[in-house]
């Protein structure tokens, strides 16, 4: 509902209901075994306003990717040509919006680095609802670089770190080193690889890319 919630600007009430109607049952399970629910889902991320008012105590975490490589996925995977927008979630901009007209002719790269910079930018407006402890944003990239970034995401989260002393941290290392959702689809450069035009391209249309350190 991502795409229908963003280009008809739902109201609170509706996000609520779409939420609650989706989710509460498996909520409701965990709250009864006494376990966390956590949702590892970046189409609900237009959702959070509406989780955190139903869950006051909700934490959130902002998992920000180089708008290049994201673009490069998109790509590699059929943003905005093989897959229908509305049915994958993919946004496009609303009626009132000077791109409107523009949208039809405007390139892949613009479309998917547009979609990038919108998520992100809605993002930030709903950050700025809620205490700073209730949110943790980090490069997704440093996950993968960097252990220390995930036991710091369980102590976020308020939950036992499974991957303590030597063995705990080997585990983790496999576990960053081998993603189990790597892309194995579609094939495109790597965004070191692009030409000036194309990285220009999604300098113009991501913005926000200089507020969260990437360099295009």
């Amino acid at each position: 509902q991502s795409y229908r919630a963003y280009k008809y600007q739902y109201t609170l009430d509706q996000l609520k209901t779409d939420f609650s109607n989706s989710r509460l049952d498996m909520i409701k399970k965990c709250y009864k075994n006494s376990l966390i629910y956590c949702e590892t889902n970046n189409r609900i991320s237009l959702y959070a306003r509406a989780i955190s008012n139903i869950f006051p105590n909700a934490k959130f975490i902002h998992l920000v990717r180089h708008p290049g490589e994201f673009v490069r996925s998109g790509i590699r995977r059929g943003y905005y040509t093989r897959m229908n927008a509305e049915i994958s979630g993919h946004l496009e901009p609303r009626e009132n919006s000077s791109l409107i007209e523009k949208w039809s002719i405007m390139s892949q790269i613009e479309k998917i680095a547009w979609q990038w910079n919108t998520i992100n930018s809605e993002i930030e407006n709903f950050k700025k609802t809620i205490p700073p402890n209730k949110i943790c944003t980090i490069q997704s990239q440093s996950m993968f670089i960097n252990p220390e970034v995930t036991i710091q995401l369980f102590d976020f989260i308020g939950v036992a770190n499974p991957f303590i002393g030597t063995r705990g941290r080997s585990c983790l290392k496999n576990i960053l080193n081998h993603p189990i959702n790597v892309q194995k689809i579609g094939s495109y450069p790597t965004y070191d690889n692009w030409s000036n035009k194309d990285k220009l391209t999604v300098k113009r249309m991501a913005p926000l890319a200089k507020n969260y350190g990437f360099t295009l």
